[in-house]
């Protein structure tokens, strides 16, 4: 398979590692707790941007399999996802919206399979889970309220 440097994934991660500087300079000015998620996403997101630079530019990322316009697409879909996850955070609730968002987002994503039921609830398990986890350790551990919504939790 062919391997390229795809120099667009490589402005966007960029670009990526400025905006979480920002956001680290930026939770400088929150609590100690408060700080630490911010600041987490921030180191997380400058490592894995800047390992994608590393890997496209010194061994290239394989060519994908795409028919024209269907990257535009799919970018535009995750977009429009997350844009309505968004909207519909405060109204549906943190486990609801994210566990629903998550399993349309696996199967755009899972782009080289044909969605049937036993994927979709296979990516409802894991958005269930992911939920789940990022809820308890929001509201249990670091005591930040999330969005209820239509639960009771």
């Amino acid at each position: 398979m062919k391997a390229n440097k795809d120099f667009g994934s490589i402005i966007v991660s960029f670009f990526l590692i400025l905006f979480a500087i920002g956001a680290w300079y930026y939770a400088g000015e929150f609590s100690n707790m408060g700080a630490i998620f911010p600041k987490t996403f921030s180191l997380v997101l400058i490592f894995c941007s800047a390992g994608y630079i590393v890997v496209s530019l010194f061994k290239g990322t394989p060519e994908a399999k795409k028919t024209p316009g269907e990257q535009i697409w799919r970018g535009l879909a995750l977009f429009v996802v997350l844009l309505i996850w968004c909207l519909l955070l405060k109204t549906l609730g943190f486990l609801v919206s994210s566990v629903l968002s998550y399993i349309i987002l696996a199967v755009l994503a899972d782009h080289e399979h044909r969605p049937n039921p036993k994927r979709i609830l296979t990516h409802a398990g894991l958005g269930i889970l992911i939920a789940g986890i990022f809820y308890i350790g929001f509201s249990e551990f670091l005591a930040v309220p999330l969005p209820k919504g239509i639960l009771p939790l």
